[in-house]
């Protein structure tokens, strides 16, 4: 055998190329069956070729079932294991011996193990992890009860828990309860878990054991209140946590679900907080942001779901003005029966933020109404701007920006690469339009209306955005004409990027006038089509 296979990493390389996957650490579980079964078939070359092998067949379990029925005389019969013989250390070998090997482990599906055999587990296996090496896992609603108890291991660094809304008994929350204090329990802890993120409502036990891991670095929860009047939770959950998250030095992300809980405010002292994300209702997500301090807060993530006798004005007040945000996100959660919101109102307070490269607005139901001044206000506030997404009702008045009011963002957002705005289409256009050198790459103006001819629009946009290929690859299916648009963008675009076929366009144009010659030595990229 050569040298170089002694080295794990360059064998690991090796059988990852063999299964055409970019590294060993890809997931396992996207394996298919004749993948798996190359990966035994490799394992069992030598010794040497053993250990990578098994790592990468048993990195990612999607349930524990093929690690109980390692166990001699354990047998699983409708999702419930039974045991027909007492445990002994050495009838667990072969289960760690495989357990190992394991990184990720997603719990998708419930297997019921019985107290006395998680017990004989534990006690087989003594101060000890079971699985030793674990780093990831998930926890998938009626997935899991108390046998996440067998993967408690001091090496986990990332906890996904997904609660079930409709348990009864609660199950899930009390193995999750125990399953944190498991890990507070062992040695050194927080210097581990460094992400922790659980959809559900929470007992308020395990909301304080949250607050003991001071090192995590992203975490998401969702305060809800209880509704069990009995609950010592009732009237807003979460609220014994908050002080504690000015405590974590070291968070930069922050998620938090507060959709039918009480008003409240965000610890003041969140220094390293860099994401931030809300969900809830208007007069929530605004008490939270209110008097907040967040210096390096780089993106703000807002999905207001929106109080029928409540107002929206007001919720990115003048505050968020101050942070130093590059990224802003804002989805509107309403009905089509909600009256429309004013553009300018909407937008004002935001346009001091002139380090602004992403911005998304996202309102299927409450219409916002736009016109082509609120996009020249948007191009000259935001000159950084790489990505403008605006996803709103079309007014049936046509009170919308049309085709001209995309001009302003071909003149002062050099650095714009996507665009999705809706826009009215039904306006005459100049027939020298204004030509930018502009590297916008997709623009996607939905559905607008249209009743300009579709290579006129296409022009048009060429002139402003000469290498614009139209919208991004998707399933969307547009209505006509812009499917035509688009194809002429796209064949502009590909006549401007390929040389050979821009020889040819060139050589038939010159042919005509007697050019031929000319049109030959002519290699030089155009930026306008004559025949458009």
């Amino acid at each position: 055998m050569h040298a170089a296979l002694a080295i794990d990493e360059i064998l690991s390389k090796i059988i990852a190329f063999t299964l055409r996957r970019k590294s060993v650490q890809d997931d396992a579980a996207s394996l298919d069956a004749s993948s798996r079964h190359g990966l035994l078939q490799v394992a069992l070359v030598c010794k040497a070729f053993w250990e990578p092998a098994m790592s990468m067949l048993w990195r990612t379990l999607d349930s524990l079932e093929p690690l109980l029925l390692l166990v001699p005389g354990l047998q699983i019969h409708d999702d419930s294991c039974v045991l027909d013989q007492d445990l002994v250390i050495e009838d667990i070998s072969t289960l760690r011996k495989y357990a190992r090997h394991v990184r990720t482990v997603a719990l998708k599906r419930n297997i019921t193990v019985p107290t006395p055999i998680l017990a004989k587990i534990r006690v087989a296996t003594g101060a000890e992890s079971l699985l030793p090496r674990l780093r990831v896992l998930y926890c998938v609603k009626e997935g899991f009860s108390h046998e996440i108890s067998l993967c408690l291991s001091s090496t986990v660094e990332q906890l996904t828990v997904i609660l079930s809304k409709d348990s009864r008994e609660g199950t899930d929350r009390e193995a999750l309860a125990a399953f944190l204090s498991g890990l507070l329990s062992m040695k050194d802890p927080e210097a581990r878990l460094t992400l922790l993120h659980i959809t559900g409502r929470l007992l308020e036990g395990t909301m304080k054991m949250v607050s003991a891991f001071p090192k995590l670095r992203e975490v998401g929860l969702s305060l809800h209140s209880s509704t069990d009047p009995d609950s010592s939770n009732s009237g807003g959950v979460g609220k014994s946590l908050l002080p504690a998250l000015s405590q974590m030095e070291y968070l930069t992300r922050l998620d938090l679900d507060v959709a039918g809980s009480d008003p409240f405010v965000l610890p003041l002292a969140l220094p390293s907080l860099q994401h931030l994300r809300l969900i809830g209702l208007c007069s929530v997500i605004l008490s939270a942001l209110h008097g907040s301090s967040l210096p390096s807060l780089v993106e703000l993530n807002i999905v207001v779901l929106r109080q029928q006798s409540g107002s929206l004005d007001g919720i990115l007040s003048s505050r968020i003005s101050y942070f130093n945000l590059r990224i802003l996100v804002i989805r509107l959660v309403g009905s089509q029966t909600d009256s429309p919101l004013r553009g300018r109102d909407l937008l004002a307070p935001l346009l001091r933020l002139r380090a602004l490269q992403v911005f998304r607005l996202n309102s299927r139901n409450i219409r916002v109404d736009l016109d082509n001044e609120d996009m020249a206000l948007i191009a000259k506030a935001w000159p950084e701007l790489f990505l403008l997404n605006i996803f709103t009702p079309l007014p049936t008045d046509c009170k919308a920006p049309n085709l001209l009011g995309l001009i302003p963002f071909a003149e002062h957002c050099p650095h714009l690469s996507y665009l999705t705005v809706p826009v009215n289409a039904n306006c005459a256009l100049p027939s020298q339009p204004p030509v930018f050198l502009h590297e916008l790459r997709h623009i996607d103006l939905m559905d607008s209306p249209v009743t300009v001819a579709p290579h006129v629009v296409a022009r048009f946009l060429h002139c402003l955005f000469p290498m614009c290929a139209g919208p991004r690859p998707s399933g969307h299916k547009y209505r006509y004409p812009w499917p035509r648009v688009y194809w002429f963008l796209g064949m502009i675009h590909t006549i401007l990027t390929d040389n050979s076929r821009r020889i040819k366009v060139s050589l038939a144009a010159r042919t005509l006038s007697g050019s031929v010659d000319d049109a030959v030595d002519d290699h030089e990229p155009s930026h306008h089509v004559s025949g458009l």
